[in-house]
């Protein structure tokens, strides 16, 4: 029984020019039954079998990725063109994007997911993945200019949403994950950023600031231990979850910093950019480190409570009006200049305080995890500016900070007992502290 192909090849058409020479033009037939005509290429064009051939190509390469039908779709409107089977919008082809990051633990797809559902999604989730244009995406970022200069959104926020978009698209080309792959560009590549807006200046604590809150029995002694451990070592909120004793040498006085924990679920992943790194420690945080290893016995993680991720910052600032530290714009959330104190401040803190001392910037840059160095340099800079009357930085920890026993006992003695905290944590929990997991 005789069977006939159902594969498409492409047509071709010849066409008189004003000479009398004979050149081709191709069609090729889309998803929805349209023939689209394509320019065959000048060192084809005037040759019937290689213009055949660049049709029958086109033609195989529209059935693959349907690119010429997305376009058209795109052009004339979604809700004009059929419901064509296996088109892959944005928005669909954006949540198995999600998806496959989810798995591979990233924590920055919270923040992906929210810029799809809420900016990306309703401006061109609709149109096709494969379809979407250079001049599609400089729309979208006209739109997020305009949100910001009517107030509806920050710059910051438009770059991040921005970011987004333009990493899908990137891997919409070129992602190892071949099934993510639904262009052969990227048409966010020429495509210029949102305007960027005034930069918030980062805080910092003085030596004075930091000595006033470590000192203070109103303050549990596990925010003191927390904080100083923070300025003196540059860890991030997420690589403190995940420090262990192990990774301490105390007997060399090094640290190891080569885990980090999820944001959303806690669960311990890699450093930030995947860059362990080994640096030395202060003298003073040295001495705090041993007495909670003593105390531990030496095992588990070095902070077996922590507070909150969500709420880190607001229980920080919390206590640290409680210790009477209140610059105002240590707490200063309208301006657009400057923004409140935040617990990832005390890196800034850290890497502050090591360029005052004069420490080699490439080895703040080591000790702090950053990606370049000209990151570094900002805290170099700020440095040159603020030396002269800032104070002794890393300045020698009080005993109300390295032993939990003399500073319970002091805070009895003054009616502020770990009780007394106790209830005042129950009445405030979003500046609670909740156990490290294991």
């Amino acid at each position: 029984m005789k069977t006939s192909s159902t594969k498409k090849k492409g047509t071709i058409q010849p066409f008189k020019r004003t000479d009398g020479t004979t050149y081709y033009r191709a069609r090729v037939a889309l998803r929805d039954g349209f023939r689209q005509w394509v320019d065959v290429p000048e060192a084809k064009r005037f040759s019937e079998s290689a213009s055949a051939g660049f049709a029958a190509f086109v033609q195989e390469q529209e059935d693959l990725h349907g690119l010429l039908f997305a376009k058209r779709q795109a052009k004339i409107g979604a809700a004009a063109m059929p419901n064509v089977p296996g088109l892959e919008t944005v928005s669909e082809w954006a949540k198995r994007w999600l998806a496959f990051r989810e798995d591979r633990g990233l924590s920055s797809v919270r923040d992906g997911r929210a810029h799809v559902q809420h900016h990306i999604g309703p401006a061109i989730g609709s149109l096709a993945m494969g379809g979407v244009s250079r001049r599609d995406l400089e729309g979208f970022v006209f739109k997020l200019d305009e949100a910001v200069q009517r107030g509806a959104m920050s710059w910051k926020t438009a770059s991040n949403v921005w970011g987004t978009c333009s990493k899908m698209f990137d891997d919409a080309c070129r992602s190892k994950r071949l099934d993510l792959r639904a262009r052969e560009d990227n048409p966010a590549r020429e495509v210029k950023p949102p305007d960027r807006g005034v930069r918030k200046a980062k805080q910092y604590l003085h030596p004075s600031e930091f000595l006033a809150f470590v000192s203070c029995t109103d303050v549990p002694i596990e925010w003191r231990r927390l904080v100083a451990l923070a300025t003196y070592t540059g860890l991030r909120a997420g690589e403190l979850r995940a420090l262990r004793f192990e990774d301490v040498d105390l007997d060399h006085g090094t640290m190891h910093v080569h885990r980090g924990t999820h944001r959303d679920t806690g669960a311990e992943k890699s450093t930030k950019a995947d860059k362990a790194r080994r640096f030395g420690l202060d003298p003073a945080i040295g001495q705090l480190l041993e007495t909670m290893h003593e105390e531990a016995n030496g095992e588990g993680k070095v902070i077996a409570t922590i507070p909150d991720a969500n709420n880190m910052s607001r229980g920080f600032r919390h206590w640290l009006q409680r210790a009477g530290v209140t610059r105002a714009e240590l707490f200063d959330e309208t301006s657009d200049t400057r923004k409140a104190i935040s617990f990832h401040d005390l890196r800034a803190t850290y890497c502050t305080w090591r360029a005052i001392r004069g420490d080699d910037a490439h080895k703040i840059m080591r000790a702090a995890g950053h990606a370049d160095i000209e990151t570094t340099m900002i805290y170099v800079r700020e440095a040159e500016s603020l030396r002269d009357g800032f104070g002794d930085v890393f300045p020698a920890l009080p005993a109300l900070a390295l032993d939990a026993e003399t500073s319970n006992q002091m805070s009895k003695s003054l009616g502020t007992s770990r009780n007394y905290w106790r209830r005042g944590r129950d009445s405030n929990p979003r500046w609670s502290f909740s156990p490290t997991p294991a």
